[in-house]
């Protein structure tokens, strides 16, 4: 991680084009170091590494220099937090402060990237969690999530998104899917239902 940063560090002199290639180039070493499992398999040997707070800490550090590397950070730390124990995502990724910050910021703000993450983590993380803000409520229950009152709070969330235009947000998808998988669920069940009563 430090050879990334020391290669690819943007100092004063490195200007326009040069310093948004810098910029992409550490997105897209990091994105190659989280999804190579390198990092899971450094904290299955040893538990007490600094190797994931530091990761999330510098990721989501070159998330706040431009506005279009937020998203794909995101999804990078997405990445990284499917291949690690549930014990590396509570003391080690939601630990580091900025991810705590993007939770807790003011939802009228609008943080489309937060809710985006919220939503993914929501699974590696106990039930009861109040970590994630007034972005998800606490415990999370999809019937809840899209009540009227709390699809309200998160219209300026909705409306960020769309500066991804013409390219739809990840957010999206991912709210289709919440949105449709107990119907999925409720559908899979009735069909097996009725291939056990025809084959009896």
């Amino acid at each position: 991680m430090k050879l990334i940063i020391n290669l690819l560090e943007v100092s004063g002199s490195i200007k326009g084009q040069e310093a948004k290639d810098c910029l992409l180039g550490r997105l897209c070493a990091y994105g190659a170091l989280a999804r190579s499992g390198w990092l899971a398999a450094e904290f299955f040997e040893d538990s007490g590494t600094p190797s994931v707070k530091d990761f999330v800490s510098n990721i989501i550090s070159l998330a706040g220099k431009k506005c279009y590397l937020r998203e794909p950070v995101m999804s990078i730390i997405v990445d990284m937090v499917e291949k690690l124990p549930l014990e590396a995502v509570a003391n080690h990724v939601l630990e580091v402060p900025g991810i705590r910050e993007c939770f807790n910021k003011d939802v009228n703000n609008g943080d489309p990237d937060a809710l985006f993450v919220a939503l993914k983590l929501r699974k590696r993380v106990p039930l009861e969690t109040e970590m994630f803000g007034n972005l998800l409520p606490c415990p999370f229950i999809p019937d809840i999530f899209f009540t009227r009152d709390h699809l309200s709070t998160l219209v300026p969330c909705f409306k960020e998104s769309t500066f991804s235009h013409p390219r739809v947000h990840s957010l999206w998808p991912l709210l289709v899917n919440v949105l449709l998988s107990p119907l999925v669920f409720q559908e899979e069940a009735a069909s097996c239902a009725h291939s056990v009563k025809k084959y009896k």
